[in-house]
Protein backbone atom coordinates (compact mmCIF):
# COMPACT_ATOMS: atom_id res chain seq x y z
CA UNK A 1 0.00 0.00 0.00
CA UNK A 2 2.90 2.23 0.67
CA UNK A 3 4.29 1.90 -2.74
CA UNK A 4 1.35 2.25 -4.20
CA UNK A 5 0.51 5.75 -2.78
CA UNK A 6 4.26 6.56 -3.47
CA UNK A 7 3.48 5.73 -7.17
CA UNK A 8 -0.11 7.17 -7.63
CA UNK A 9 1.27 10.71 -5.88
CA UNK A 10 4.08 10.85 -8.50
CA UNK A 11 2.23 13.11 -10.69
CA UNK A 12 4.47 13.18 -13.65
CA UNK A 13 4.53 9.46 -13.32
CA UNK A 14 0.84 9.42 -13.45
CA UNK A 15 0.97 12.16 -16.58
CA UNK A 16 2.93 10.08 -18.65
CA UNK A 17 0.93 7.45 -18.04
CA UNK A 18 -2.05 8.78 -19.17
CA UNK A 19 -0.04 10.15 -22.24
CA UNK A 20 0.63 6.58 -22.56
CA UNK A 21 -2.81 5.25 -22.27
CA UNK A 22 -4.06 7.86 -24.92
CA UNK A 23 -0.93 6.60 -27.59
CA UNK A 24 -2.32 3.30 -27.03
CA UNK A 25 -6.04 4.07 -27.10
CA UNK A 26 -5.83 5.88 -31.10
CA UNK A 27 -3.42 3.46 -31.88
CA UNK A 28 -6.58 0.68 -31.39
CA UNK A 29 -7.84 2.75 -34.71
CA UNK A 30 -5.16 0.62 -36.75
CA UNK A 31 -7.28 -2.88 -36.87
CA UNK A 32 -9.67 -0.68 -38.70
CA UNK A 33 -7.52 0.60 -41.42
CA UNK A 34 -8.21 -2.00 -43.96
CA UNK A 35 -12.23 -1.61 -43.48
CA UNK A 36 -11.45 2.15 -43.93
CA UNK A 37 -9.65 1.56 -47.38
CA UNK A 38 -12.01 -0.53 -48.39
CA UNK A 39 -14.69 2.17 -47.70
CA UNK A 40 -12.84 5.27 -48.76
CA UNK A 41 -10.79 3.88 -51.79
CA UNK A 42 -12.70 1.23 -53.04
CA UNK A 43 -9.90 -1.13 -52.40
CA UNK A 44 -10.74 -4.54 -51.80
CA UNK A 45 -10.58 -5.81 -47.78
CA UNK A 46 -8.04 -8.69 -48.79
CA UNK A 47 -5.64 -5.94 -50.66
CA UNK A 48 -5.65 -3.17 -48.34
CA UNK A 49 -4.44 -5.80 -45.72
CA UNK A 50 -1.71 -7.17 -47.74
CA UNK A 51 -0.81 -3.82 -48.72
CA UNK A 52 -0.60 -2.77 -44.71
CA UNK A 53 1.24 -5.42 -43.74
CA UNK A 54 3.72 -4.78 -46.62
CA UNK A 55 4.17 -0.77 -46.22
CA UNK A 56 3.25 -0.68 -42.06
CA UNK A 57 5.85 -3.17 -40.42
CA UNK A 58 8.94 -1.69 -41.95
CA UNK A 59 7.77 1.24 -41.17
CA UNK A 60 7.53 0.46 -37.31
CA UNK A 61 10.76 -1.28 -37.02
CA UNK A 62 12.24 1.77 -38.79
CA UNK A 63 10.87 4.44 -35.89
CA UNK A 64 11.83 1.60 -33.53
CA UNK A 65 14.99 1.34 -34.16
CA UNK A 66 15.43 5.57 -34.97
CA UNK A 67 14.68 5.60 -31.62
CA UNK A 68 17.18 3.56 -29.17
CA UNK A 69 19.92 5.02 -31.74
CA UNK A 70 18.46 9.01 -30.75
CA UNK A 71 18.65 7.44 -27.29
CA UNK A 72 21.92 5.59 -27.25
CA UNK A 73 23.63 8.64 -29.69
CA UNK A 74 21.94 12.08 -27.43
CA UNK A 75 22.26 10.09 -23.90
CA UNK A 76 18.50 11.48 -23.42
CA UNK A 77 17.46 12.10 -19.87
CA UNK A 78 13.68 12.33 -19.29
CA UNK A 79 13.32 16.34 -20.04
CA UNK A 80 14.94 15.01 -23.50
CA UNK A 81 12.58 12.02 -23.90
CA UNK A 82 9.46 13.89 -23.29
CA UNK A 83 10.42 16.97 -25.46
CA UNK A 84 11.78 14.12 -28.38
CA UNK A 85 7.98 12.48 -27.81
CA UNK A 86 5.75 15.32 -28.31
CA UNK A 87 7.53 16.14 -31.25
CA UNK A 88 6.73 12.67 -32.74
CA UNK A 89 3.58 12.98 -31.53
CA UNK A 90 2.60 16.92 -33.17
CA UNK A 91 4.30 15.23 -36.50
CA UNK A 92 1.89 12.10 -36.52
CA UNK A 93 -1.34 14.57 -35.60
CA UNK A 94 0.02 17.13 -38.68
CA UNK A 95 0.59 14.20 -40.95
CA UNK A 96 -2.80 12.62 -39.99
CA UNK A 97 -5.11 14.99 -40.97
CA UNK A 98 -4.25 15.54 -44.32
CA UNK A 99 -5.18 11.72 -44.73
CA UNK A 100 -8.37 12.94 -43.37
CA UNK A 101 -9.30 14.67 -46.51
CA UNK A 102 -7.68 11.56 -48.97
CA UNK A 103 -11.08 9.47 -50.67
CA UNK A 104 -11.84 8.08 -53.73
CA UNK A 105 -16.19 9.14 -54.58
CA UNK A 106 -18.50 6.40 -54.66
CA UNK A 107 -19.11 4.31 -58.10
CA UNK A 108 -22.40 4.25 -59.20
CA UNK A 109 -24.73 1.69 -57.14
CA UNK A 110 -28.26 1.14 -58.02
CA UNK A 111 -30.27 2.16 -55.23
CA UNK A 112 -27.70 4.14 -53.29
CA UNK A 113 -26.32 6.92 -55.10
CA UNK A 114 -28.26 6.50 -58.62
CA UNK A 115 -32.07 5.31 -58.59
CA UNK A 116 -33.07 2.00 -60.41
CA UNK A 117 -33.58 2.23 -64.41
CA UNK A 118 -31.11 5.31 -64.48
CA UNK A 119 -28.46 5.30 -67.05
CA UNK A 120 -25.03 6.70 -66.42
CA UNK A 121 -24.99 10.00 -68.46
CA UNK A 122 -23.78 13.07 -67.97
CA UNK A 123 -26.88 14.68 -66.59
CA UNK A 124 -27.01 11.99 -63.40
CA UNK A 125 -25.89 12.91 -60.26
CA UNK A 126 -24.28 10.71 -58.13
CA UNK A 127 -25.38 11.67 -54.24
CA UNK A 128 -27.78 10.29 -51.70
CA UNK A 129 -31.13 9.34 -52.63
CA UNK A 130 -34.01 11.86 -51.72
CA UNK A 131 -35.78 8.65 -50.13
CA UNK A 132 -32.11 7.65 -48.59
CA UNK A 133 -31.19 4.35 -49.76
CA UNK A 134 -33.66 2.30 -51.52
CA UNK A 135 -32.56 -1.25 -52.71
CA UNK A 136 -35.96 -2.68 -53.58
CA UNK A 137 -37.71 -1.89 -57.03
CA UNK A 138 -40.66 -3.50 -59.09
CA UNK A 139 -37.40 -4.88 -61.36
CA UNK A 140 -36.68 -6.96 -58.19
CA UNK A 141 -39.76 -6.66 -55.95
CA UNK A 142 -40.67 -10.18 -56.83
CA UNK A 143 -37.00 -12.01 -55.88
CA UNK A 144 -36.84 -12.08 -52.74
CA UNK A 145 -32.96 -10.38 -52.09
CA UNK A 146 -31.53 -11.01 -48.96
CA UNK A 147 -29.63 -8.35 -47.12
CA UNK A 148 -27.15 -10.85 -45.34
CA UNK A 149 -24.33 -9.94 -47.28
CA UNK A 150 -22.73 -7.30 -49.73
CA UNK A 151 -22.82 -9.06 -52.89
CA UNK A 152 -21.51 -6.71 -55.47
CA UNK A 153 -21.79 -7.13 -59.43
CA UNK A 154 -20.76 -4.60 -62.40
CA UNK A 155 -23.66 -4.59 -64.86
CA UNK A 156 -23.53 -3.93 -68.39
CA UNK A 157 -24.94 -0.43 -67.99
CA UNK A 158 -21.85 0.36 -66.03
CA UNK A 159 -23.82 0.36 -62.72
CA UNK A 160 -22.56 -1.77 -59.65
CA UNK A 161 -25.63 -3.30 -58.24
CA UNK A 162 -26.20 -4.52 -54.24
CA UNK A 163 -25.93 -8.20 -55.75
CA UNK A 164 -27.20 -10.08 -58.55
CA UNK A 165 -30.77 -10.44 -57.21
CA UNK A 166 -30.95 -6.79 -56.85
CA UNK A 167 -29.86 -6.59 -60.58
CA UNK A 168 -32.72 -8.12 -61.24
CA UNK A 169 -30.84 -11.51 -63.11
CA UNK A 170 -32.70 -14.58 -63.83
CA UNK A 171 -29.40 -16.86 -64.97
CA UNK A 172 -26.59 -16.99 -63.42
CA UNK A 173 -23.35 -19.16 -64.97
CA UNK A 174 -20.00 -20.15 -63.22
CA UNK A 175 -16.92 -19.65 -65.44
CA UNK A 176 -13.36 -19.64 -64.48
CA UNK A 177 -11.42 -16.46 -63.40
CA UNK A 178 -7.63 -15.39 -63.41
CA UNK A 179 -5.87 -17.78 -61.16
CA UNK A 180 -8.51 -20.23 -60.82
CA UNK A 181 -10.60 -18.17 -59.22
CA UNK A 182 -14.39 -18.76 -59.73
CA UNK A 183 -16.61 -16.19 -61.09
CA UNK A 184 -20.31 -15.98 -62.06
CA UNK A 185 -21.99 -14.42 -64.79
CA UNK A 186 -25.12 -13.01 -65.23
CA UNK A 187 -27.75 -12.79 -67.58
CA UNK A 188 -31.93 -11.80 -68.10
CA UNK A 189 -31.15 -8.59 -65.90
CA UNK A 190 -34.41 -7.49 -65.37
CA UNK A 191 -33.00 -3.85 -63.60
CA UNK A 192 -30.28 -3.52 -66.25
CA UNK A 193 -30.52 -1.14 -68.58
CA UNK A 194 -29.84 -1.92 -72.04
CA UNK A 195 -27.84 0.72 -73.44
CA UNK A 196 -24.87 1.57 -71.41
CA UNK A 197 -23.02 4.80 -71.41
CA UNK A 198 -19.84 6.24 -69.95
CA UNK A 199 -19.24 8.94 -67.19
CA UNK A 200 -16.52 11.01 -66.48
CA UNK A 201 -16.15 13.05 -62.94
CA UNK A 202 -13.30 14.16 -60.78
CA UNK A 203 -10.67 12.08 -60.50
CA UNK A 204 -12.66 9.10 -61.29
CA UNK A 205 -13.14 7.74 -64.81
CA UNK A 206 -16.25 5.44 -64.66
CA UNK A 207 -16.08 3.14 -67.72
CA UNK A 208 -18.97 1.42 -69.78
CA UNK A 209 -20.40 -2.13 -68.39
CA UNK A 210 -18.70 -3.81 -71.08
CA UNK A 211 -15.47 -1.97 -70.46
CA UNK A 212 -15.14 -2.55 -66.73
CA UNK A 213 -15.63 -6.12 -67.15
CA UNK A 214 -12.61 -6.77 -69.77
CA UNK A 215 -10.54 -4.39 -67.37
CA UNK A 216 -11.69 -6.14 -64.19
CA UNK A 217 -10.87 -9.35 -65.57
CA UNK A 218 -7.53 -8.14 -66.77
CA UNK A 219 -6.14 -6.05 -63.80
CA UNK A 220 -8.60 -5.90 -61.21
CA UNK A 221 -8.26 -9.44 -59.52
CA UNK A 222 -8.47 -7.82 -55.86
CA UNK A 223 -11.80 -7.33 -56.65
CA UNK A 224 -12.96 -10.32 -57.85
CA UNK A 225 -15.50 -12.42 -55.16
CA UNK A 226 -17.66 -15.49 -55.96
CA UNK A 227 -21.25 -14.02 -56.17
CA UNK A 228 -23.98 -16.93 -56.21
CA UNK A 229 -27.42 -14.46 -55.43
CA UNK A 230 -30.11 -14.93 -58.39
CA UNK A 231 -33.62 -15.82 -57.94
CA UNK A 232 -33.30 -19.24 -59.99
CA UNK A 233 -31.02 -20.65 -57.68
CA UNK A 234 -31.64 -23.82 -60.28
CA UNK A 235 -30.64 -22.19 -63.27
CA UNK A 236 -27.08 -22.35 -62.10
CA UNK A 237 -24.05 -24.46 -64.14
CA UNK A 238 -22.02 -25.58 -61.02
CA UNK A 239 -18.73 -25.58 -61.25
CA UNK A 240 -18.47 -24.20 -64.69
CA UNK A 241 -20.09 -27.45 -65.91
CA UNK A 242 -22.27 -27.29 -68.95
CA UNK A 243 -24.97 -29.65 -69.41
CA UNK A 244 -24.97 -29.77 -73.18
CA UNK A 245 -28.14 -32.30 -72.75
CA UNK A 246 -30.09 -29.92 -71.44
CA UNK A 247 -28.82 -26.55 -72.34
CA UNK A 248 -27.16 -25.26 -75.19
CA UNK A 249 -25.35 -21.49 -74.85
CA UNK A 250 -25.11 -19.80 -77.78
CA UNK A 251 -24.82 -16.08 -75.29
CA UNK A 252 -21.07 -15.92 -76.74
CA UNK A 253 -20.38 -11.75 -77.62
CA UNK A 254 -16.96 -11.01 -77.84
CA UNK A 255 -16.50 -7.66 -76.68
CA UNK A 256 -14.69 -4.81 -78.82
CA UNK A 257 -13.83 -1.79 -77.24
CA UNK A 258 -11.65 1.63 -78.36
CA UNK A 259 -7.96 0.52 -76.88
CA UNK A 260 -7.20 2.68 -73.63
CA UNK A 261 -5.33 2.42 -70.29
CA UNK A 262 -8.04 -0.31 -69.06
CA UNK A 263 -8.29 -2.64 -71.83
CA UNK A 264 -6.37 -5.10 -73.44
CA UNK A 265 -7.53 -4.73 -77.61
CA UNK A 266 -7.35 -8.31 -77.75
CA UNK A 267 -9.15 -9.61 -74.53
CA UNK A 268 -12.44 -10.61 -74.72
CA UNK A 269 -15.37 -12.11 -72.53
CA UNK A 270 -18.33 -13.96 -72.62
CA UNK A 271 -21.08 -12.01 -71.91
CA UNK A 272 -24.61 -10.83 -73.27
CA UNK A 273 -25.10 -8.27 -75.48
CA UNK A 274 -27.27 -6.26 -73.47
CA UNK A 275 -28.12 -7.17 -70.04
CA UNK A 276 -25.56 -8.67 -68.15
CA UNK A 277 -23.29 -8.44 -64.85
CA UNK A 278 -20.32 -9.75 -63.39
CA UNK A 279 -19.09 -10.74 -60.38
CA UNK A 280 -17.53 -7.96 -59.20
CA UNK A 281 -17.71 -4.17 -58.95
CA UNK A 282 -17.41 -2.05 -61.39
CA UNK A 283 -13.58 -0.59 -60.89
CA UNK A 284 -12.58 3.16 -61.15
CA UNK A 285 -9.98 5.15 -61.74
CA UNK A 286 -8.39 6.39 -58.73
CA UNK A 287 -5.04 6.93 -57.22
CA UNK A 288 -5.47 8.17 -53.77
CA UNK A 289 -4.61 5.20 -51.95
CA UNK A 290 -0.87 5.73 -52.54
CA UNK A 291 -0.94 8.81 -51.18
CA UNK A 292 -2.99 7.82 -48.12
CA UNK A 293 -0.81 4.80 -47.74
CA UNK A 294 2.87 7.05 -48.00
CA UNK A 295 1.01 10.02 -45.60
CA UNK A 296 -0.15 6.92 -42.88
CA UNK A 297 3.32 5.21 -43.25
CA UNK A 298 5.09 8.42 -42.38
CA UNK A 299 2.57 8.66 -39.64
CA UNK A 300 3.47 5.31 -37.99
CA UNK A 301 6.91 5.78 -38.56
CA UNK A 302 6.52 8.61 -35.75
CA UNK A 303 4.58 6.86 -33.93
CA UNK A 304 7.00 4.00 -33.25
CA UNK A 305 9.11 6.15 -31.90
CA UNK A 306 6.88 7.17 -29.10
CA UNK A 307 6.40 4.17 -27.06
CA UNK A 308 10.35 3.67 -26.25
CA UNK A 309 11.04 7.14 -25.18
CA UNK A 310 7.76 7.12 -22.71
CA UNK A 311 9.10 3.86 -20.97
CA UNK A 312 12.35 4.96 -20.35
CA UNK A 313 10.87 8.49 -19.10
CA UNK A 314 8.76 6.42 -16.85
CA UNK A 315 11.68 4.78 -15.35
CA UNK A 316 13.55 7.59 -14.95
CA UNK A 317 11.43 9.78 -12.93
CA UNK A 318 10.52 6.68 -10.25
CA UNK A 319 12.18 6.24 -7.22
CA UNK A 320 14.53 2.99 -7.59
CA UNK A 321 12.17 1.32 -4.75
CA UNK A 322 8.75 2.20 -6.85
CA UNK A 323 10.74 1.27 -10.03
CA UNK A 324 9.07 -2.00 -10.52
CA UNK A 325 5.62 -1.33 -9.20
CA UNK A 326 5.47 1.56 -10.76
CA UNK A 327 6.18 -0.04 -14.27
CA UNK A 328 3.60 -3.09 -13.48
CA UNK A 329 1.14 -0.33 -12.55
CA UNK A 330 1.88 1.50 -15.80
CA UNK A 331 0.45 -1.85 -17.46
CA UNK A 332 -2.28 -2.42 -15.80
CA UNK A 333 -3.85 0.91 -16.65
CA UNK A 334 -2.62 0.86 -19.58
CA UNK A 335 -4.84 -2.23 -20.58
CA UNK A 336 -7.65 -1.50 -18.65
CA UNK A 337 -7.96 2.24 -20.03
CA UNK A 338 -6.85 1.61 -23.47
CA UNK A 339 -6.45 -1.90 -25.02
CA UNK A 340 -9.88 -3.58 -23.65
CA UNK A 341 -12.61 -0.36 -23.96
CA UNK A 342 -10.54 1.46 -27.15
CA UNK A 343 -11.98 -0.92 -29.59
CA UNK A 344 -15.46 -1.21 -27.79
CA UNK A 345 -15.78 2.32 -28.46
CA UNK A 346 -14.42 3.53 -31.66
CA UNK A 347 -16.00 0.53 -33.51
CA UNK A 348 -19.06 1.63 -31.59
CA UNK A 349 -18.30 5.65 -33.04
CA UNK A 350 -17.56 3.56 -37.08
CA UNK A 351 -20.57 2.13 -37.06
CA UNK A 352 -22.69 5.04 -36.19
CA UNK A 353 -21.92 6.38 -39.47
CA UNK A 354 -23.72 3.45 -41.14
CA UNK A 355 -25.88 3.54 -43.66
CA UNK A 356 -26.74 0.18 -44.38
CA UNK A 357 -27.02 -2.89 -41.97
CA UNK A 358 -26.97 -6.42 -43.28
CA UNK A 359 -29.92 -8.76 -41.65
CA UNK A 360 -30.15 -12.57 -41.26
CA UNK A 361 -33.38 -13.93 -39.94
CA UNK A 362 -34.85 -10.27 -38.74
CA UNK A 363 -30.90 -10.22 -36.58
CA UNK A 364 -28.97 -7.20 -37.49
CA UNK A 365 -25.64 -7.88 -38.78
CA UNK A 366 -22.41 -6.10 -39.80
CA UNK A 367 -22.53 -2.66 -41.55
CA UNK A 368 -22.64 -2.95 -45.64
CA UNK A 369 -22.37 0.58 -46.43
CA UNK A 370 -21.04 3.49 -44.89
CA UNK A 371 -22.05 7.29 -44.86
CA UNK A 372 -18.30 8.59 -47.00
CA UNK A 373 -17.91 11.96 -45.63
CA UNK A 374 -19.33 10.60 -41.84
CA UNK A 375 -17.01 7.45 -41.74
CA UNK A 376 -13.66 9.83 -42.92
CA UNK A 377 -14.29 12.47 -40.45
CA UNK A 378 -15.00 9.85 -36.69
CA UNK A 379 -12.34 7.68 -37.62
CA UNK A 380 -9.95 10.72 -38.38
CA UNK A 381 -11.25 12.49 -35.45
CA UNK A 382 -10.82 10.32 -33.11
CA UNK A 383 -7.51 9.30 -33.71
CA UNK A 384 -6.51 13.25 -33.56
CA UNK A 385 -8.11 13.47 -30.95
CA UNK A 386 -6.61 10.82 -28.73
CA UNK A 387 -3.33 12.00 -30.01
CA UNK A 388 -3.90 16.00 -28.76
CA UNK A 389 -5.22 14.34 -25.34
CA UNK A 390 -2.01 12.65 -25.10
CA UNK A 391 0.56 15.70 -26.62
CA UNK A 392 -1.61 17.65 -23.55
CA UNK A 393 -0.98 15.54 -20.95
CA UNK A 394 3.09 14.88 -22.30
CA UNK A 395 3.06 18.84 -21.99
CA UNK A 396 1.65 19.06 -18.49
CA UNK A 397 4.31 16.11 -17.88
CA UNK A 398 7.36 18.79 -19.18
CA UNK A 399 6.62 21.30 -17.28
CA UNK A 400 5.75 18.87 -14.02
CA UNK A 401 9.86 17.96 -15.01
CA UNK A 402 11.31 21.24 -14.99
CA UNK A 403 9.29 22.19 -11.64
CA UNK A 404 11.00 19.57 -9.90
CA UNK A 405 14.56 20.02 -10.74
CA UNK A 406 14.00 23.53 -9.82
CA UNK A 407 12.89 22.79 -6.52
CA UNK A 408 15.73 19.84 -5.84
CA UNK A 409 18.04 22.52 -7.26
CA UNK A 410 17.28 24.86 -4.85
CA UNK A 411 17.17 22.47 -1.86
CA UNK A 412 20.95 21.78 -2.92
CA UNK A 413 22.00 25.18 -3.30
CA UNK A 414 25.79 26.19 -1.86
CA UNK A 415 23.75 29.15 0.09
CA UNK A 416 23.93 29.94 3.81
CA UNK A 417 21.26 30.54 5.86
CA UNK A 418 21.73 32.11 9.89
CA UNK A 419 21.34 28.84 11.61
CA UNK A 420 24.10 27.53 9.71
CA UNK A 421 26.24 29.75 10.28
CA UNK A 422 25.54 29.90 14.16
CA UNK A 423 25.78 25.71 13.96
CA UNK A 424 29.22 26.31 12.32
CA UNK A 425 30.68 29.05 14.65
CA UNK A 426 29.80 26.41 17.61
CA UNK A 427 31.05 23.53 16.09
CA UNK A 428 34.63 25.66 15.52
CA UNK A 429 34.48 27.21 19.29
CA UNK A 430 34.06 23.54 20.27
CA UNK A 431 37.00 22.61 18.75
CA UNK A 432 39.46 25.00 19.59
CA UNK A 433 40.99 22.90 22.83
CA UNK A 434 41.64 20.30 20.98
CA UNK A 435 43.34 22.15 18.56
CA UNK A 436 45.61 23.44 21.41
CA UNK A 437 46.28 20.44 22.50
CA UNK A 438 47.85 18.89 18.78
CA UNK A 439 50.33 22.00 18.77
CA UNK A 440 51.36 21.27 22.54
CA UNK A 441 52.05 17.41 21.57
CA UNK A 442 53.77 18.50 18.56
CA UNK A 443 56.42 20.98 20.42
CA UNK A 444 56.98 17.98 23.43
CA UNK A 445 57.84 15.48 20.68
CA UNK A 446 54.67 13.30 21.30
CA UNK A 447 53.96 12.84 17.72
Amino acid sequence: MLGTKKVLTNWLFMCITMAFVCYNASGSTYPFIPKYMETQLGMHNAQASYLLGLVFLPSALFGLFASVAILRRFQLGPRGCLYLTTGASVLSLVILVPAGFISCPRPPIAGVNIPYGHSLTANVSLGRLPGGIALTSPCNADCGCPLDRYRPVCASDGITYFSGCHAGCRESQSIQGPRGIKLANYSNCGCVTSNPQSITGGSTKQLSGTQTIMAAKEESTGYFASVWATPNPENFTPDGVTDAANRTDTRTVTVTSEPNAYTNPSSSVQITPSTSAFSIPCPTKCIASRSFLALMTLNLVCRAMIPLLLVVASLRVLSPDTKTFGVGLQSLTTRLLAYIPAPIYIGALIDSSCELWSSSCGVRGACLLYNMPLNRLLFVGVQALLTSASIILMCVAIHLYNRREAAEGKSQAPGLTTRDIATSMGSLTSSIPSLTNVGVRNRNGYM
